[in-house]
């Protein structure tokens, strides 16, 4: 019916599909982006804590250990001066 009106809207539904079609890709492109980043971001963070917990660990053993030589230190002295 009306030709020229008809191919100037199949035109501009091209056009709008073309970058609704563009805008879905870099969308994409950009989520993938972020994941990335938010990953690399996550397992820095989770090496970190670890590293910061295993120093923390570290520090509780070293406390136990003195404490433990201390008490077996006394231990063997009570034991000397039962003996005694």
């Amino acid at each position: 019916m009306l030709p020229r009106e008809t191919t100037y809207l199949n035109y501009l539904r091209d056009e709008s599909s073309y970058f609704t079609n563009q805008i879905f890709k870099e969308t994409r492109r950009m989520v993938m982006l972020d994941y990335a980043m938010a990953r690399e971001h996550f397992v820095d963070m989770g090496e970190q804590m670890l590293r910061h917990i295993e120093l923390i660990l570290k520090g509780w053993q070293e406390m136990l250990a003195y404490y433990s030589d201390l008490n077996n230190a006394r231990k063997e002295s009570d034991s000397q001066f039962v003996q005694k």
